[in-house]
This record gives structure tokens, C-alpha cells and sequence, in this order.
């Protein structure tokens, strides 16, 4: 992708696979939650005997988490709807301004290009629910710890910031509701819009991992494959990012 840090070669699906993750200490950290896991096929996560289970919180800046890998947030009055504009964040709706593969700190991002806010701003005035799904793999378990802290305030910027209703998911783990399985979908329909069941025609999914001989991964094409909505690219969506 033009003018966009180089990443890891495309994996399957089946792998785990994306890296919307920031450093907890400001250096990079690797292209995905653990280099050893790159190569192997991605299991379902089992709770390790003797381990205490998490709880569900609730923070002081309005985050939910439900375990055992769920944040989630809603900005602004998010009204249920038929429609959803789902959208992945890194790499889709912002890139670092750093120019560095992962964020600095909670300032460190930019919009994808003018047009990204524009566009959202306008679906959501066509009726469209904005829901953004991300993996978010560097918190893992460590969910009340510093990456989680910094990571959290990085989206709260970006979404006050965007001043449009929505709704956020970041899944922590490699589980069930890691993208591309669709669990944070099935949670999002199952508790979250209102009794209301999306109409999968008219309902989309936009993310940079589409599998394209460039992209580190096709995860963000294979949740879109796996709720069964439409998907887009943001070169599709928003044009060249800027």
C-alpha cells in the first residue's frame, strides 16, 4: 500500500494474524502478538488450571471489559439499527503520524485521509450504525495494565475526536472473538443494537487486511466472509490515504 510501513507477509486466516497493537514502552514491538505463534494454526484459548478467571470492570474513562477478551465503549448516542458501517481502526480509519509501524503513544495517529471522517460522518446520517471492530493482541490478559491504558486512550482520542456516534469492540486474545471468527459480531448483534438484527445486505465490514498480494493478512476480508456482510477496502472506501 502506498506510503504505508512495510508489514509481515500475507498469513492465512487461520493465523493470528493482526497488529493493530501499540508498545507498552514506546519501542516497536513485534508484527504480531507472539513470533513463535506465526507459524502455528491458531487455537481455540483454554483457561489454564489454577488460574483466576477474569472479572468483568468497568474504568474510569467508560470502558467495559467482558471476559475473557472484550473491551468495549460506546461514544455518543449510538441508536440500533438495520444498517451497520463496521469498520477495523489501524491501517483503515487512521495510520501513526509517526510514520512508525505502531503508535508512540496515544497522540500518535492521523486520520487515513480527509475523507475518512467525512464519509462516516455521512452514513451515519443515512441511518447507518458506526461499530468498529479491532484486535487489539498486546493487551492479552494484562487487561487493567499499561498497554491496555495507553491503548484505550488512543481510541478515546480518535473517537472524540471523530464526534459521531459509535460503538467500539477490542478483542484482547487469541480467541473465539479475535478477528476473522466473528465473535465480537455475535456479541455486538447479541447485546448491543437494541433487539435489532442487522440486515446483512445492507450492512458492510471495511479493513486493510484483505489478503491482497501487499497486506500482511486477510483477517479483516475473513470476518466480513464469516458474519456474511460486504467488504472494503479503505482504498475502496476512502481513496488513498494521505
Amino acid at each position: 500500500m502506498s506510503g504505508r510501513p512495510r508489514r509481515a507477509p500475507k498469513r492465512s486466516k487461520k493465523y493470528d494474524d493482526e497488529v493493530d497493537d501499540f508498545s507498552d514502552e514506546g519501542s516497536d514491538v513485534p508484527l504480531s502478538d507472539s513470533d513463535s505463534e506465526d507459524r502455528k494454526p491458531r487455537k481455540k484459548a483454554v483457561a489454564a488450571r489454577g488460574k483466576k478467571s477474569l472479572d468483568s470492570f468497568t474504568t474510569d474513562e467508560g470502558w467495559s471489559f467482558e471476559p475473557p477478551s472484550i473491551f468495549y465503549k460506546e461514544y455518543g448516542d449510538a441508536q440500533p439499527s438495520d444498517k451497520i458501517a463496521a469498520f477495523d481502526l489501524d491501517g483503515t480509519l487512521v495510520n501513526t503520524k509517526s510514520g512508525a509501524t505502531f503508535a508512540k503513544d496515544d497522540l500518535d495517529w492521523k486520520w487515513y485521509n480527509k475523507s475518512a471522517p467525512e464519509k462516516i460522518q455521512a452514513y451515519a446520517d443515512e441511518g447507518y450504525k458506526i461499530v468498529v471492530f479491532t484486535n487489539q493482541g498486546t493487551i492479552k490478559s494484562a487487561v487493567k495494565g499499561k498497554a491496555a491504558e495507553k491503548i484505550l486512550s488512543r481510541i478515546d482520542s480518535i473517537m472524540e475526536e471523530l464526534g459521531v456516534p459509535v460503538q467500539v469492540f477490542a478483542c484482547t486474545m487469541d480467541d473465539h472473538y479475535r478477528k476473522p471468527e466473528r465473535g465480537m459480531w455475535d456479541f455486538f448483534v447479541s447485546r448491543f443494537n437494541g433487539g435489532v438484527a442487522p440486515d446483512h445486505s445492507k450492512s458492510f465490514f471495511v479493513g486493510d487486511a484483505a489478503g491482497r498480494t501487499a497486506d500482511f493478512a486477510d483477517t479483516d476480508k475473513g470476518f466480513a466472509d464469516n458474519v456474511g456482510i460486504g467488504f472494503r477496502t479503505p482504498e475502496d472506501e476512502f481513496g488513498v490515504p494521505e
